[in-house]
């Protein structure tokens, strides 16, 4: 089928965004709405800039005939087509860890980047890395009638402390996520469809 998606492709936050949060993702794709940012995904970025400063491996193919799939890998190696994706965050208020080995194993951004691997090279390399890199808020010191306080800022730091998590990509994982990622376009398309013309209808006006 045709899709009418308000983006000539689909990416895996796009995917992701509209399994989550429909709403959302009208807002940000359909109106436009830029994307809320925090001090964690601001720093983010500028994390993922230091650790690829020759830029991200992009990678845009096709799913199928008509759907586009686009994704920026953080890190790729083109002789073994070997994936690390790289996560910074700080621990939560009860010390506990944004990453552990069962959330990573349930991390489908992994299988969409080893699926965009496969339709590129005709092959893929089954084990894939996240690195979460440990990150806490700065505290401010700052002097006020003879004393120092300590006042937490929204500024944040790397800790140093950084955990690798290996997993491995069936193909069985990757054929599913096919299925999902299709059965979202044909969905978003749909309903991108209706939104477009119910824009075009006509406002009438209460006198």
């Amino acid at each position: 089928m045709k899709y009418n998606l308000p983006k000539e492709y689909l990416s895996y936050s796009s995917f992701d965004l509209w399994n989550r949060d429909k709403d959302a993702f009208r807002r940000r794709y359909y109106e436009n709405e830029k994307p809320f940012e925090t001090a964690e995904t601001i720093f983010g970025k500028t994390v993922h800039e230091e650790l690829s400063p020759d830029g991200e491996t992009s990678i845009r193919i096709n799913l199928n005939e008509d759907l586009v799939l686009l994704g920026y890998l953080d890190s790729f190696n083109e002789e073994d087509l070997a994936i690390v994706d790289y996560k910074t965050g700080h621990l939560n208020s009860k010390g506990k860890a944004p990453w552990d080995k069962v959330r990573v194993q349930k991390h489908k951004q992994l299988v969409f980047y080893s699926l965009l691997v496969l339709l590129k090279h005709g092959k893929f390399n089954p084990v894939v890395q996240l690195k979460w890199l440990e990150t806490k808020f700065k505290n401010k010191l700052m002097a006020f009638d003879g004393h120092v306080l300590h006042t937490e800022s929204r500024e944040l730091m790397l800790t140093g402390f950084e955990q690798t998590f290996t997993r491995k990509i069936f193909k069985w994982e990757i054929e599913k996520l096919k299925k999902e990622i299709i059965s979202s376009a044909q969905a978003i398309s749909k309903d991108y469809t209706l939104w477009q013309k119910r824009k075009s209808l006509p406002s009438h006006k209460t006198i």
